[in-house]
């Protein structure tokens, strides 16, 4: 579905001297003898550099969509190291010599975007691979917060939000309230929506759970996985400059997004392995997680820079959603 979305921002380009000067401030004897652009990400500028005197690489991020997500996504590193699969983050700085944007130097973690091997994900591996990124999701909800918001580059609940069922709706309305949400659904989509959401969203009363750690980016181009001699295992959870204090549904509604959620038997064994590794979800998890997330398409409605194919994603998810809300699972 990804493929065929624009970017938020430019990619920005780099000479091999300008790249060589950004990681001077770690590596003063080291040269970028190349650089290559990775693939996946619709927002930042993430490089891959090789340098002199060494096999190992680097990456090298730029922060472009949202300079100010820098230092948080710079302290989630940090605080989950050793609790989900994740780079170690080597250098962190709020402004570079050459553009002037936050940039971090990261460990180049091995292994495929989830996103690519969805094509190759038969019954006999796509459990395996299920059950490792259940587990990993289960390590991100098990970093907690006193309440639900948009954290600081402290990690910190800087703007709370509300939860439950007003918080959704509360959120929706103010996208729903917008003239271009308004125009991009017409007026007969957008006030079945509005009803839908007001009345459908009682079903997160029943979940009184802490406030967790949420991605709120958590699709197959943000996850790597690699086979071992042992089997599938999740390498690295990528990218979490949206991450925030939330309830998990919004992970799962993610992940669950198609193509992933129609792989036979993924979904199950995403909850198989999340449950192992200790997460805990009401018995309506799934139909949560695809209310959450109506409220990340709704968000995408609002962007100005949406194409018409992302525009029609966000329209078709929303109707799909909603037609079939009351068929059994």
């Amino acid at each position: 579905m990804r493929e065929n979305w624009n970017r938020a921002t430019q990619t920005l380009e780099f000479t091999i001297d300008e790249l060589t000067k950004m990681i001077e401030p770690i590596l003063p004897d080291r040269k970028v003898v190349a650089s290559f652009y990775t693939q996946g990400g619709l927002a930042n500028t993430n490089i891959r550099l090789q340098l002199s005197g060494t096999q190992t690489p680097l990456i090298l991020r730029v922060f472009t969509r949202d300079p100010s997500q820098a230092e948080k996504e710079c302290r989630i590193y940090q605080r989950i190291n050793g609790i989900v699969p994740s780079p170690k983050i080597y250098y962190y700085s709020p402004t570079n010599p050459v553009s002037g944007h936050p940039y971090s130097i990261l460990q180049l973690v091995e292994g495929d975007r989830l996103e690519t091997l969805v094509e190759g994900l038969d019954p006999s591996w796509s459990v395996e691979v299920g059950r490792g990124v259940g587990a990993s999701l289960a390590a991100i909800h098990s970093v907690t917060f006193d309440r639900e918001g948009f954290l600081d580059e402290q990690l910190n609940v800087k703007t709370p939000i509300g939860s439950g069922s007003s918080g959704l709706v509360d959120f929706s309305m103010s996208c729903l309230e917008q003239d271009l949400v308004s125009q991009r659904l017409g007026p007969d989509l957008r006030k079945q929506l509005s009803r839908f959401i007001k009345r459908e969203s009682m079903i997160f009363e029943v979940w009184k759970s802490s406030a967790c750690l949420v991605h709120a980016d958590f699709g197959g181009s943000n996850i790597l996985v690699k086979k071992f001699d042992s089997g599938w295992r999740v390498t690295a959870v990528l990218d979490w400059e949206f991450a925030l204090s939330a309830n998990p549904f919004m992970d799962f509604g993610n992940l669950l997004r198609d193509p992933l959620g129609s792989v036979e038997g993924f979904e199950q064994a995403v909850q198989e392995g999340y449950f192992s590794a200790g997460g805990t979800l009401p018995a309506d998890w799934r139909k949560m997680s695809k209310l959450s997330d109506i409220t990340a398409w709704l968000d995408f409605l609002t962007r100005p820079t949406a194409n018409d194919r992302l525009v029609a994603d966000a329209i078709s998810v929303i109707e799909k959603t909603m037609a079939e809300w009351h068929q059994p699972r």
